[in-house]
């Protein structure tokens, strides 16, 4: 049998593991979605575009 703030402890790690995978896919998605937005605004072509988003996660 386990100990009950063990299973609290569990959830809570569950909580944050999906809390964090969301916002990852939420960080991957959003230049998807305003790319040819940000190709008009600043004119530049897409693979511009993907440049910055892939350089977001190395600064």
């Amino acid at each position: 049998m386990t100990h009950p703030g063990c299973a609290r402890f569990n959830a809570l790690r569950r909580r944050i593991l999906a809390v964090s995978y969301m916002l990852a896919f939420l960080h991957r998605t959003a230049p998807a979605a305003v790319a040819s937005d940000l190709t008009h605004a600043f004119w530049t072509t897409g693979a511009a575009v993907a440049s910055l988003a892939a350089m977001y996660y190395y600064v």
